[in-house]
């Protein structure tokens, strides 16, 4: 059996004011690979129907989670 150490618990509060981006287009940094050890965490929000401008990520990868 292998012991593993309990998982770390981190409470978010609700974002505050979003820095904009583009016109209609927002980001929120929520948790930073700092805080994580590994990972960032950035809530977007943008109007239904908008797109998003071209872009790259040359140095990570980009999952995303629309709701």
């Amino acid at each position: 059996m292998i012991a593993s150490s309990p998982a770390r618990l981190t409470v978010v509060e609700p974002a505050g004011p979003d820095d904009p981006l583009v016109p209609g287009f927002t980001a929120s940094t929520r948790l930073t690979s700092a805080q994580t050890g590994s990972i960032s965490i950035v809530e977007h929000t943008f109007a239904p129907g908008s797109l998003v401008p071209p872009h790259r990520h040359t140095r990570e990868d980009e999952i995303s989670y629309v709701v």
